[in-house]
């Protein structure tokens, strides 16, 4: 399989204006509908999720990198972190308890807490979630440098080189 493609916005090679012109027109082709985001989906698991669907929606909206098929990825970051979030308190509370990130085991050995890898696997799928919703640190710089250029572009266009 090859390598994953590029919106021609991340693109930073020197493309041609043919070039250019075929993938901005690929890309409108395949860009989906912008009406379902103002309600969260019925399926995120509490009001936690919802809250955080709400709070990161407005953002990616305004960043305008998204459409309707993305909800899917925004709502199962939102389920993942509410998920992180229970083990971390479940973990916390753990080791108010007891002292110590080990817990007895049936056998009576110290283990580590299996609460540790439940938030780790939540704290991956965040991740995973993230990058495929553009919310990591790295997908928004990327858009703004391209954006930047957009804009210098524009104004070089316009002005010429002052």
């Amino acid at each position: 399989m090859g390598k994953s493609r590029k919106p021609l916005s991340e693109q930073t090679g020197h493309l041609t204006t043919e070039f250019q012109k075929q993938r901005e027109f690929e890309e409108n082709l395949v860009k989906s509908s912008r009406h379902e985001f103002e309600k969260p989906p019925a399926w995120l698991i509490d009001d936690y999720a919802v809250a955080e669907y709400k709070r990161i929606i407005k953002d990616l909206i305004r960043m305008d990198i998204i459409g309707d098929l993305d909800i899917t990825n925004i709502a199962g970051y939102c389920n993942s972190y509410v998920l992180w979030l229970r083990a971390t308190a479940e973990l916390e509370e753990d080791y108010k308890k007891y002292g110590s990130l080990k817990v007895v085991s049936q056998n009576g050995v110290k283990v580590e807490n299996p609460l540790i890898n439940v938030q780790r696997k939540y704290a991956q799928e965040m991740r995973d979630f993230e990058r495929l919703c553009g919310l990591t640190i790295d997908s928004r710089l990327k858009m703004a440098s391209t954006k930047s250029q957009e804009i210098d572009d524009i104004i070089g266009d316009k002005f010429g080189d002052i």
